[in-house]
């Protein structure tokens, strides 16, 4: 048997988790649970539909935020790009136009503005790092698989997670 993955892709195929098919994603969800991390591109508008049948950590709340000021802070998913600063012109092919409610396991970027007229500015997360049994599962809607071998930016910051987030994994020892 070969080695098995450190760090799972999950790539968008549909904006509903009916699109993935269900033993892959159970498998995968077991492989995280025992130490992998998933790396989650566009998670479908239901995938708190999933999240709710297996555990609450999974949740994953998206939210528009394409008017909001994105902040990139000094981390190591983003070795040798712009950091500590607002996502602008760099990042421009890259950024995400949703977000997510949840408050992260990792801070490593996130998104913030008005909700509303003269309400409170809201903070909401980029990269959404969520812990799963020993693993993680990492969420984003950064827009970076779209734009990979066209943009270095894309390609740095794709490189740069699977770097990270394959040092913080642990295979698992048996096929799920």
């Amino acid at each position: 048997a070969g080695a098995k993955p450190r760090v799972y892709v999950v790539p968008p195929l549909a904006n509903t988790v009916r699109a993935y098919p269900e033993n892959d994603l159970v498998n995968l969800l077991n492989e995280v649970r025992a130490g992998a991390v998933a790396l989650v591109f566009g998670p479908p508008a239901d995938w708190n539909d999933l999240a709710s049948r297996i555990d609450d950590s999974l949740m994953a709340t998206s939210v528009n935020a394409a008017a909001a000021y994105r902040y990139v802070r000094s981390h190591p998913v983003f070795d040798g790009l712009p950091s500590i600063c607002l996502m602008l012109q760099p990042y421009r092919n890259v950024v995400p136009r949703r977000s997510f409610e949840e408050q992260s396991d990792e801070r490593v970027c996130g998104a913030f503005a008005e909700r509303g007229s003269g309400e409170d500015l809201w903070w909401g997360e980029d990269i959404l790092v969520r812990r799963f049994g020993s693993g993680r599962v990492v969420f984003t809607h950064a827009r970076v698989l779209e734009h990979l071998g066209s943009d270095p930016v894309a390609d740095r910051l794709y490189a740069n997670l699977l770097r990270h987030f394959g040092r913080r994994s642990v295979p698992g020892e048996i096929t799920q």
